[in-house]
């Protein structure tokens, strides 16, 4: 016994006195041993890095260091070797080697991480392992979730923010411009879009210290008298404690506001010494349903001098890819089953259907998904049923009668007879006309209509 303590002493001073950083996670992804250098690189005490489990997903505030996390490929394969990440606000990635180790029976007992002492250089070689094929589209996937919340923070690490095409990007700026500025902001979009959670990130954003108070109302079911019940309670200030600073209203499908709430809105914020911030939500912009008589036309422009218009989900089909790995690790990170990411089947077919329920539907799809796959890959035939009937629906729609045109089938057939003819005769019409069965004048008029 006094053999076996020497040995796993001597074994844990090498890792102590290795200057790379290494980590051991045992077979439920839990760290159970970091060396000095790890600690350092993490910038955490040991007692407080060993003992964490780690989910393959992108991080947040409650797991810092989820960039350590290999795919779950890495768990069944003798070798994995990709870059791993600090956590947030931490340097350039790190190349890391994942060696599994396993008992006599086969099963694995854990995963031996050493991580280089530099940086990852921005050409370095992709991933590899004995069991996968080098990158794939889910590995680039996380990296890039990865990247996105180092580079933009929390703030901006929302859904419907997510993507690169250039409407995403445009969507971005206007978001954070409304977390740097107290204007009224009217957020646009289809259901199912995420807008009412990003109205509460942009509160949240403009009020870090949690002071101002914010109250949600539905427009579809607020009547003249939930208004002014409503924006008394949130005006309302107990006595004896200071004044609060400016509450919220964040009002949800505003477009759908009867009008009387909206004159009573509308008078509330035009009294003496009124103030009152307002996030709003709407499926369709108010100054354009103004226009139509649908609205009032002042609370329209009060509610609109920010618009931030979302298109549908099947808009966005160059970043669905990305919306749909962050679904999927979101799942992960609840510590459960591990998935990887979407096979390249599956992600086509993702793209091929329309998303009337957009990210909300999205996030269902996903979920079913998830639980459905039996792989770390996420397979076409995992995702739910009515993804691939749309598909095959698609796929065998009855096509349109194709349009007979007999004068044009017949005339090609005409010119094909006397093409052969001419070839025969040898380019005599005369005989070519014998050949035809027609004079040599109606000939040499066909043939004329040609050229």
């Amino acid at each position: 016994m006094a053999r076996i303590r020497s040995r796993n002493a001597a074994l844990a001073q090498v890792f102590a006195d290795c200057q790379q950083p290494v980590y051991v996670l045992n077979d439920q992804r839990q760290i159970v041993f970091c060396n000095e250098a790890c600690a350092a690189w993490l910038a955490e005490p040991i007692d407080q890095i060993e003992g964490r489990q780690l989910d393959y997903h992108s991080g947040d505030a409650n797991h810092p260091h989820a960039g350590l996390t290999p795919p779950p490929e890495a768990f069944a394969a003798s070798f994995w070797r990709g870059s791993v990440t600090a956590g947030p606000g931490s340097p350039a990635p790190r190349m890391a080697a994942f060696t599994a180790l396993f008992d006599p029976q086969g099963d694995l007992t854990g995963l031996l991480a050493v991580v280089d002492s530099a940086a990852a250089p921005s050409d370095s070689p992709p991933p590899s392992s004995t069991c996968t094929a080098g990158d794939t589209e889910a590995e680039a996937l996380h990296q890039q979730l990865l990247s996105i919340r180092q580079q933009w923070g929390e703030r901006l690490f929302l859904d419907p923010l997510l993507g690169d095409a250039a409407l995403t990007t445009k969507l971005r700026a206007q978001v954070r411009l409304a977390m740097e500025t107290r204007t009224p902001v009217l957020l646009v979009g289809p259901a199912g879009s995420g807008l009412p959670q990003l109205a509460r990130a942009i509160h949240a954003a403009r009020d870090p210290d949690g002071v101002c108070p914010l109250a949600p109302l539905s427009g579809s079911l607020a009547d003249a008298e939930h208004v002014q019940t409503s924006l008394r309670s949130l005006l309302r200030k107990a006595p004896g404690e200071p004044v609060l600073r400016r509450p919220v209203l964040l009002l949800l499908e505003a477009d759908r506001l009867q009008p009387s709430a909206q004159q009573e809105l509308a008078g509330f914020l035009t009294l003496p010494g009124f103030e009152l911030s307002i996030l709003a939500v709407a499926e369709e912009p108010l100054e354009l349903l103004a226009e139509k008589d649908l609205y009032r036309t002042d609370l329209a422009r009060v509610l609109s001098p920010l618009v931030v218009q979302f298109p549908p989900l099947a808009d966005r089909s160059g970043d669905l890819p990305l919306l749909a790995q962050r679904a999927l690790e979101k799942l992960n990170a609840l510590g459960g089953p591990q998935r990887s990411g979407f096979s390249e089947e599956a992600l086509d077919q993702l793209a091929a259907y329309p998303w009337p329920g957009n990210l909300d539907e999205l996030a269902e799809v996903v979920e079913q998904a998830h639980r459905n796959a039996r792989q770390a890959e996420v397979a076409a035939a995992d995702l739910p049923d009515k993804i691939r009937k749309r598909i095959d629906a698609k796929r065998y729609a009855p096509q349109p009668p194709e349009k007979i045109d007999l004068y044009r089938y017949l005339s090609r057939i005409e010119g094909e007879l006397i093409d052969r003819a001419m070839r025969l005769a040898k380019g005599n019409k005369t005989r070519a006309a014998e050949l035809l069965g027609v004079n040599r004048a109606r000939l040499i008029r066909r043939i004329n209509q040609d050229d």
